[in-house]
């Protein structure tokens, strides 16, 4: 990445402020209170944006700080150069995030292009803002002993040889997540919870099937027991059916007798004629009066006599026990069948069971391949941090070495980019140093991370008055320094005094 334009508008004391760079060494005299602090973190704020905060201190709160006091919107412009592509960055800053505004347009076309995202900084150089501070920023600030940015010891570990394992592990835990989730969730629980509960109705159709013998013979001799009472049970007892008189007969022969009698005097004229109708009609006149009269009245009063007697205990007896013989071996019966059915229905729950435990294997076992593979990959990554962490110490002795420091020797710088020195054959942390030879360690340190950080975008250098601190001897030392690093990199250094410039 290269800088090549900047225009501030209305940012803290940077009213219509613009400024040229160019490849290798910027060096300007500007003097206290001018803005060189400002420019710095006007640079800043277009890669990435003012940092949120609700502090009312403005040292921790930079919207209130750089924020007009007339009020309305401040930014401006910056030009610079990502992947041979010269990009124009266009911000505007409100007093509330909402009031934000940030345009990307691609410098020879004038078209709007999202090529560097919601946060260009962070996608030109792979580290969060606090990460940028740290590596490409240097000013007059306390010596911060530990360096704990994640995205800066991420970074760290994100050359080409490993550079997909970040994706590579997030894939792999997506993919985990799927299997195995917090809170008892995930596809595993399910097949987990899913065998629980089929082996637990398993158990209960097996108890119950046992049963299916003991339950059969009973039904059988619960039917035996029945059928034998069917047959012991006496047909000759039963009443039999007597045959039904009714007066219906005798009004029947009242009616032909009637119906002769017409005939016979209808043929009157003829006396034999007459005779022969009259004589069955006496005939059916008598048999009708026998059947009203006689049949019918003691066909009535014996139902009357049947209605009144009482059925014998007998009778009742057998009835009950062949109902309870009935209901019992109706009883046996659905025992016997709800047996069968469970000793069938266990049969396909176990099949189910069984398949659900081939899947719960290979999803452990897929799983576990997984977490073993997270595991190798979590470890090469970390073997190479350790390894740019050499790298770094490397650079950090170079630099220490390089501004002047008479034994570089005696620092070490450890994997999270804490520094200590060695006193009295027992190491000490940076903050026992003098605040000259502190910040020369704190620069050193700074100028060896953005040495080792990977990738092909070098980060430029942004130093603000950085040898406030020097004598003159370690000054001439740092500044040919700062002219030897600027052969490699973009660097704009900021002094309030002739006497420190390059």
């Amino acid at each position: 990445m290269k800088l090549i334009y900047v225009r501030a508008e209305n940012f803290g004391t940077l009213k219509n402020f613009s400024l040229s760079f160019v490849e290798g060494l910027n060096a300007y005299c500007i003097e206290n209170g001018a803005g060189k602090s400002t420019l710095i973190a006007f640079l800043k704020c277009m890669l990435y944006g003012l940092s949120e905060s609700r502090s009312h201190d403005l040292s921790e709160n930079e919207r209130k700080h750089y924020l007009p006091w007339q009020g309305g919107t401040f930014g401006g412009t910056l030009i610079l150069e990502h992947e041979n592509t010269v990009l124009r960055i266009v911000r505007r800053f409100g007093a509330r995030p909402a009031e934000d505004t940030l345009e990307v347009f691609e410098e020879e076309s004038g078209k709007p292009t999202d090529v560097l995202g919601k946060i260009p900084g962070q996608t030109i150089f792979g580290m969060d803002a606090e990460g940028f501070s740290i590596c490409s920023v240097f000013s007059e600030r306390d010596y911060a002993p530990r360096l704990e940015n994640e995205s800066m010891i991420a970074r760290m570990g994100s050359e080409d040889s490993i550079r997909g394992a970040k994706d590579a592990l997030e894939r792999l835990a997506e993919e985990r997540r799927i299997y195995e989730k917090k809170g008892a969730k995930g596809l595993l629980y399910e097949i987990e919870d899913a065998l629980s509960q089929k082996k637990e109705k398993h158990e209960i159709l097996t108890a119950e099937a046992k049963e299916l013998p003991e339950r059969e013979r009973a039904f059988l001799s619960a039917k035996a027991s029945l059928a034998a009472l069917s047959e012991q049970r006496p047909r000759g007892d039963l009443p039999k059916k007597s045959a039904r008189t009714s007066p219906y007969g005798g009004i029947l022969s009242l009616s032909l007798a009637l119906l002769f009698s017409v005939l016979s005097f209808a043929l009157s004229g003829v006396f034999k004629y007459a005779l022969l109708g009259l004589l069955p009609a006496a005939f059916l006149l008598c048999i009708g009066i026998y059947l009203v009269f006689v049949k019918s009245r003691l066909h009535f009063s014996k139902k009357r006599v049947e209605r009144s007697k009482p059925k014998s205990a007998e009778a009742i007896d057998q009835k009950s026990d062949f109902e309870e013989r009935y209901r019992i071996c109706a009883a046996c019966a659905r025992a016997y069948e709800a047996a069968l059915a469970a000793k069938e229905d266990a049969a396909l729950l176990c099949a189910e069971i069984e398949a659900l435990e081939k899947k719960r294997e290979r999803i452990r076992t897929h799983l576990s391949d997984i977490k073993k593979t997270e595991a190798l990959l979590a470890r090469a990554a970390d073997r190479y941090r350790e390894k740019r962490a050499s790298l770094a110490h490397a650079f950090f002795s170079e630099h220490l070495h390089a501004l002047g420091a008479q034994d570089a020797k005696g620092y070490r710088m450890d994997e999270r980019f804490s520094v200590s020195f060695l006193e009295n054959e027992a190491y000490r942390t940076a903050n026992a140093l003098s605040r000259g030879q502190r910040d020369l360690v704190s620069l050193a340190r700074s100028l060896a991370l953005a040495s080792a950080l990977p990738g092909a975008e070098k980060l430029p250098l942004l130093l603000d008055d950085p040898f406030l601190s020097f004598d003159d001897e370690r000054l001439a030392i740092a500044l040919s320094s700062i002219e030897d690093l600027a052969k490699e990199r973009q660097i704009l250094y900021l002094t309030c005094s002739h006497s420190r410039m390059p």
